[in-house]
């Protein structure tokens, strides 16, 4: 199995070419404006949510067979979810960026009991891969700040079935 570090190295190539900037470019006030009512966020939190959930999402469209599984924090996962509900605009964006649909997969009561490795090693990948990350990313455990040295659990796992089937 790979590590972070590992899906690193595979990704630079990709992050210096013109996918990443791409995806960034993508915008869609519809989903902003969605952010701003259905979260209560201001017009920049909204944006900067936005664009945190296309990085997420470049990350889930850029894995191959072999990566492991990657999941998004609890704010990066709230703009997903609100990105989903434009059913048509979020599989034109899978789809013209990334070649495929990006599934959301919650995790589901008979997955085994997860340690918050995956979310871990999802925002050091996060990290590595973007540099400087906003409070988004932050992991939290029972509604609190999690300790990402320590172990927490994940509420969902951004599985591509496309990936796991390869």
């Amino acid at each position: 199995m790979k590590t972070a570090a590992a899906i690193q190295l595979s990704f630079e190539s990709v992050t210096t070419g013109s996918l990443l900037e791409r995806v960034m470019m993508y915008q869609n006030s519809a989903v902003v404006s969605r952010l701003m009512n259905k979260l209560h966020l201001d017009e920049y939190d909204a944006i900067l949510l936005f664009e945190d959930t296309k990085r997420f999402l470049y990350l889930c469209g850029i894995k191959v067979k072999g990566d492991p599984s990657i999941a998004p924090p609890e704010g990066v996962d709230s703009g997903w979810h609100e990105f989903l509900m434009f059913t048509e605009d979020y599989q034109q964006f899978c789809e013209s960026y990334f070649g495929r649909f990006i599934h959301h997969r919650p995790r589901r009561p008979e997955d085994p009991a997860g340690d918050g490795s995956i979310m871990r090693d999802s925002r050091a990948l996060a990290l590595a891969t973007f540099g400087q990350l906003s409070l988004n990313w932050q992991i939290f455990k029972n509604g609190e700040l999690a300790d990402c040295n320590n172990k927490c659990n994940p509420s969902t796992n951004c599985q591509d079935k496309k990936c796991q089937e390869q």
